[in-house]
């Protein structure tokens, strides 16, 4: 992870020295991955490496509260943040009131959002008076260094730096896509278990990626292993791979199915969900 957080900052100052979009644009992807891989940190008790996130404008405390005490708690719910606080762009549930903006028209402002989420969340903090001395110092790590690097053109370190955030918003939004939430038994509307477990909650409201399974790399970056992150939310995700066994175990025991998605199921499910309107009647097995 520090690594990553390296590259980036060096990548950053590459890309202002040679005026280039193309390395500001791996950047930002870089930097989307390095706010990843915050996300395991910020479950944890406090310590340095959750504020790498700060360098993308969001915010360590928001997403405690929103990510670690909403979404984590009631997943795919409607008291579950991460479902809901897309709306009125976008709705995820199967509401037989979607109108056709939210259920089509949204695949086509989907990028634009996403790539605005990060500078909104942070403008959302400064005018509501929320922002901390720490998101805003860390905030302000990278125009000095697009500043210094370029120059010191002022306008030019601003546009670079504007354009790696959108970068690095669209793409962590889309890795979290590709990881998680969408293509799953359970949204809020559909038919829940007669069994309100918890862990079987989790299970069916969560899909794992079939290329990530078992690789601490990207489940650090990309949100790999997200069904034991879920079960196991304060457990490293160095740590997730070797539960494997046990968790199977357990399931079979209790015959419960698990199962793996492909990246091209997982990708097309956001689309998927936001055109569904019909609820699922038949609850997970």
């Amino acid at each position: 992870m520090d690594a990553i957080a390296c590259t980036t900052l060096l990548l950053v100052a590459a890309a202002a020295y040679g005026s280039s979009y193309s390395i500001a644009t791996v950047s930002g992807v870089l930097l989307a991955f390095t706010a990843n891989a915050g996300h395991n940190f910020f479950h944890k008790k406090d310590n340095w490496r959750m504020y790498y996130i700060h360098l993308s404008l969001l915010s360590v405390r928001d997403w405690r509260i929103y990510h670690c005490l909403s979404h984590h708690v009631y997943t795919n719910t409607l008291q579950d943040l991460e479902l809901t606080s897309f709306e009125p762009f976008f709705d995820f549930t199967p509401d037989p009131k979607k109108n056709w903006i939210q259920r089509f028209l949204s695949w086509v402002y989907y990028p634009f959002i996403h790539a605005t989420m990060c500078h909104a969340e942070f403008f959302s903090r400064c005018y509501h008076e929320i922002l901390s001395m720490s998101e805003l110092l860390i905030a302000l790590v990278i125009p000095p260094l697009l500043f210094v690097a370029n120059g010191g053109y002022i306008i030019s370190a601003i546009l670079m730096w504007t354009w790696i955030i959108c970068v690095a918003s669209l793409f962590q939004n889309i890795t979290d896509i590709v990881a998680t939430h969408r293509s799953v038994d359970f949204v809020q509307g559909d038919a829940p278990r007669r069994d309100r477990d918890w862990g079987l909650a989790q299970i069916d409201t969560t899909k794992d990626n079939q290329r990530l399974i078992g690789n601490h790399f990207f489940a650090l970056i990309m949100f790999g292993d997200h069904t034991l992150h879920h079960l196991f939310p304060t457990v490293d995700h160095g740590v997730l791979k070797y539960l494997y066994p046990v968790f199977l175990r357990t399931c079979e025991k209790f015959n419960v199915k698990w199962e793996t998605q492909s990246s091209f199921r997982l990708a097309t499910a956001e689309f998927r969900a936001l055109a569904r309107n019909e609820p699922n009647r038949n609850p997970p097995q």
